[in-house]
């Protein structure tokens, strides 16, 4: 009856004038908020200022709740480090960029990596076998905008070192990449100096990876 769950009736308490053409939030029947909006065109998450809309056939767009299509959407598979990975000792170890993927999905990798060490010819090393995941396929390719002495620049395995043998100032690494994940669990790249003598190899905040969960055809 009605009358006995009241508290769990979906309203809008637009005194009955049904859905508005303005993001509204979503209410119990005791007139608290859910985390849901509605409007005659959008669904708003979390309030009235982030909402996703038609904006064409197939296509949808995130707005801020109004007409213009300004919102953000963030999603797990794009990290950025928030401060500087040094390492001054030459074995790999894990970075913070960490992600967490699917068995059976494939995914797409790019990112940007700003390197430098404190000894040049020190040079700077990479591999993605930080975390617990495997790969039916893997691949990753990376080029260099800099004064870099390039090694290895291919990888197809996880296990696979890229690296660099001479760092000269601030380069830029630009990786691209693709997953196909056997077992599920946490992909995480790895970083160290190359061939440590007394150099620190620094990886720069900002550095990023972004992977991209994609259909295989």
């Amino acid at each position: 009856m009605p009358k006995n769950t009241y508290g769990d009736l979906v309203q809008l308490n637009n005194g009955g004038a049904g859905i508005p053409a303005a993001l509204q939030r979503l209410q119990d029947g005791l007139g608290t908020n859910t985390g849901l909006a509605l409007s005659t065109t959008q669904i708003g998450i979390g309030g009235t200022d982030l909402g996703l809309k038609r904006l064409a056939a197939a296509v949808a767009a995130v707005t801020d709740g109004g007409a213009t299509n300004l919102g953000w959407l963030q999603e797990a598979g794009y990290a950025a480090l928030a401060a500087n990975f040094t390492d001054a000792i030459g074995t790999l170890i894990n970075t913070n960029l960490s992600f967490t993927v699917i068995a059976g999905r494939s995914y797409q990798i790019s990112g940007l990596l700003q390197v430098s060490n404190s000894l040049a010819a020190d040079g700077s090393q990479f591999n993605f076998a930080g975390g617990a995941c495997t790969a039916t396929t893997f691949f990753m390719a990376c080029n260099n905008i800099g004064s870099v002495v390039a090694g290895t620049v291919t990888s197809t395995t996880l296990a696979g070192v890229i690296n660099y043998t001479t760092n000269t100032g601030t380069d830029y690494l630009v990786l691209s990449g693709y997953l196909k994940v056997n077992a599920g669990g946490t992909f995480i790249m790895k970083a160290a100096t190359n061939t440590h003598v007394s150099g620190t190899m620094t990886l720069g905040a900002g550095s990023w990876l972004a992977l991209t969960d994609t259909p295989t055809l």
